[in-house]
């Protein structure tokens, strides 16, 4: 009896107690991967602040080492870009020249460009520009349209070379054409009562003669194709992009425009 008690005691299971699992082991893999992203873009924002915090000290103690007046700017060279400038570097041309000094003439270098950068820029263009009667403004690119058309006239009202190209022994015929006043005013207005004519007629000219039913503005305006007029007297025809949508492209009819600018109708 004792030695079977025994046996029964040594039989009986053992009881294992284990403690509670780590924070990290309860989580899910997909929560130790998003924690794992987590952990990583914070410390990425902490990089990028830091960086950011360094650049920006930087560039502010640039801003307040530079010289903020035009009088302070003037003959301001740091050494090593003095050093790097070379006569290669530097535009001599007398266009360059030119430009350099057009560019100094309209600047008024009395005023902060910090303050008001377009008044330093082109304030004394706006105070010593004088507008012409027959304009109703005047701006640099104006000025440059106009002294390339008086360099163009130069060009062809020169005398034709014999080895011109023909395309410009054209031109300059057809120039002349359009300036023999002698001849046009020999002319008068057959020749343009002709074209008139064959487009259809005008009922200003003919009067109780003009045939107003016979009259379609769209046949109108194949003639004015066919004569190598423009298409736009009636009114105006382009393609544009609709504004709703990018991607169509849609008819816009528009007021027919002048056909002369309005400098040359002020003008008379």
């Amino acid at each position: 009896m004792p030695y079977r008690r025994l046996l029964e005691f040594e039989r009986e299971p053992e009881v294992v107690v284990q403690g509670n699992p780590t924070w990290w082991r309860r989580r899910t893999l997909m929560e130790r991967y998003c924690t794992v992203l987590a952990a990583a873009a914070i410390f990425l924002c902490g990089v990028l602040t830091i960086a950011l915090s360094i650049l920006y000290v930087r560039d502010t103690q640039r801003a307040e080492s530079m010289p903020n007046s035009p009088a302070a700017l003037d003959g301001i060279v740091a050494p090593h870009q003095e050093k790097a400038h070379n006569d290669k570097d530097l535009c001599l041309t007398p266009g360059c020249v030119y430009a350099a000094a057009e560019i100094l003439k309209n600047m008024d270098r009395n005023v902060d460009p910090c303050d008001n950068f377009y008044e330093h820029v082109c304030g004394n263009y706006i105070k010593e520009t004088i507008i012409p009667d027959d304009k109703s403004s005047l701006t640099l690119f104006s000025k440059i349209d106009d002294t390339l058309t008086d360099q163009l006239r130069m060009v062809i009202e020169e005398p034709s070379a014999d080895d011109e190209a023909r395309p410009f022994r054209m031109a300059k015929s057809l120039y002349k054409s359009c300036m023999n006043k002698t001849k046009i005013e020999a002319a008068g207005l057959t020749h343009i009562k002709e074209i008139v004519k064959r487009m259809g007629g005008w009922p200003v000219l003919e009067g109780e003669m003009w045939d107003e039913g016979s009259f379609t503005w769209k046949d109108t305006t194949y003639k004015f194709k066919d004569e190598g007029f423009s298409i736009d007297y009636l009114m105006d025809f382009s393609i544009t992009t609709d504004y709703k949508n990018s991607t169509i492209r849609v008819i816009d009819l528009d007021q027919a425009s002048l056909s002369l600018s309005r400098e040359y109708l002020v003008k008379g």
